[in-house]
């Protein structure tokens, strides 16, 4: 049993999403465990460098119909979000690095 279908038994309503905070090197693996139950959206967290992306990890989940961003922190998003994500997602959509699809 993966870690993502056991959290999905004991939380009430289930998971509809996941945030993928490994190495890239692990990100497949993740994904497959995504997919198993039904997730629906799936968010590979990047800060510096490649972070949590894996472009076959990506492919795979949007051949199974999860929505995938790859890339960004979803901190980066939030309205909330402080000084330093603000400003990260400022300087990341000027340089063209915020994620575009989904």
């Amino acid at each position: 049993m993966t870690v993502v279908s056991t959290l999905g038994r004991l939380i009430p309503g289930g998971v509809e999403a996941v945030v993928i905070g490994t190495g890239p090197e692990t990100a497949d693996e993740t994904m497959q465990e995504c997919a198993d139950p039904g997730i629906k959206y799936v968010w590979m967290h990047r800060s510096m460098g490649g972070g949590s992306v894996s472009k076959s990890a990506a492919t795979y989940g949007r051949e199974r119909g999860i929505a995938v961003t790859d890339g960004g922190c979803p901190s980066m998003f939030d309205p909330t979000a402080d000084g330093a994500h603000k400003a990260m997602r400022f300087i990341l959509t000027i340089s063209g690095a915020v994620p575009r699809r989904v």
